[in-house]
């Protein structure tokens, strides 16, 4: 073989590998290229969905924000929103069951290509009251042509003093064997089990003990986070009232508390009310929750339908007509205050 020829074959040889090298240069210049596309990708979808979450948790904290103010909470097809400075977008709305109330966000990146949502339950403290209707810590007298009626137990008055009945006044309680009737227990003429009378459990408890037995804590104290309403002082003592949300706390330097015809009505969240002092009340009212008098209830009559529990740290007297009592659990069960709502621990959860 000559020269040229060997020579010929070297520089075939060289140029093959050359090709060869130049090939799986750009091969690997792809592939690393495509590498750092898809990593800056992945980085810059993990930026969108970082951004996503802190604007659902910003939703979720405006949320809580508005429960602790409203103490509702808006369904899906209204909920509340907002933006934050970087443009992210954030809704919020919430599911109520008989068991829990529970808090959704959804936060949206500032292009809109990433979705996050995070849900918690609401909890806050909440009153641990008695199945009964009236509870008063001195006597109690009964007149006119009203029921005081339980569906969730057999108990419908429960007194530290006598329990005097007049008039057409009855107790109802849940029939023995028929889940969906109900029976009078006491009238006039006549005394069921359902009445407790007499009881030193209750007449033996000072003012401070009575307050902290069915209300955790004093009134003064259970009253601490919200203004009372002075009735002898506030310029729209009705408005006052209707918006002072589940907690309200009154009382009349003056006098007795009275509350404005209408001031509570049917469909009316269920709220705490708490009188500090004595309540003289004969306009129309539909209350619903829990009506706590620190002092007696000197009158109690007219129309006022009330669906909850009445309790009573001195005497009640209905006089003459006087409210249709209803207890059952659910008019009372969530009652507590909802300006403290938090998230319950272990409830927190994001997709």
């Amino acid at each position: 073989m000559s020269y040229s020829s060997i020579h010929y074959q070297k520089g075939i040889a060289t140029l093959l590998i050359t090709v060869v090298l130049l090939i799986v240069s750009t091969i690997s210049l792809s592939i690393m290229y495509e590498a750092v596309i898809k990593e800056s990708q992945v980085a810059a979808n993990e930026y969108r969905s970082i951004m996503a979450f802190e604007a659902a948790q910003s939703g979720l904290g405006e949320g809580i924000l508005e429960y602790r103010e409203n103490q509702a909470l808006r369904n899906a097809s209204n909920p509340g929103s907002g933006s934050l400075a970087s443009g992210e977008i954030y809704s919020f709305w919430g599911v109520s069951t008989s068991a829990r109330s529970i808090l959704i966000a959804e936060g949206v990146s500032d292009d809109g290509s990433v979705t996050r949502r995070v849900q918690m339950d609401i909890t806050y403290a909440k009153l641990d009251l008695p199945k009964v209707p009236v509870v008063a810590g001195g006597g109690s007298e009964f007149s006119g042509n009203f029921e005081v009626r339980n569906k969730s137990g057999n108990l419908t008055i429960w007194s530290g003093g006598s329990i005097e009945l007049d008039g057409s006044f009855s107790t109802i309680v849940p029939h023995p064997t028929v889940s969906t009737a109900s029976i009078q227990s006491s009238s006039k003429t006549y005394r069921g089990s359902d009445l407790v009378e007499n009881d030193p459990s209750l007449s033996s408890l000072s003012d401070d003990q009575f307050q902290r037995a069915f209300l955790g804590a004093t009134v003064a104290d259970f009253c601490s986070g919200h203004t009372f309403i002075d009735q002898s002082t506030s310029s729209d003592f009705k408005a006052d009232l209707q918006a002072a949300g589940s907690i309200v706390c009154v009382e009349n330097s003056s006098g007795d508390v009275t509350f404005p015809t209408d001031t509570f009505v049917t469909g009316d969240e269920p709220r705490t009310i708490i009188v500090n002092g004595d309540l003289d009340q004969s306009n129309k009212n539909e209350f619903n929750g829990l009506l706590f008098v620190s002092g007696d209830v000197k009158k109690l009559n007219g129309t006022n339908d009330f669906y909850g529990s009445l309790i009573v740290g001195g005497y009640v007297d209905m006089g003459n007509g006087g409210p249709t009592i209803t207890f059952e659990d659910g008019y009372t069960q969530d009652l507590g205050d909802k300006t403290t709502a938090g998230s319950r621990f272990g409830s927190w959860r994001d997709w």
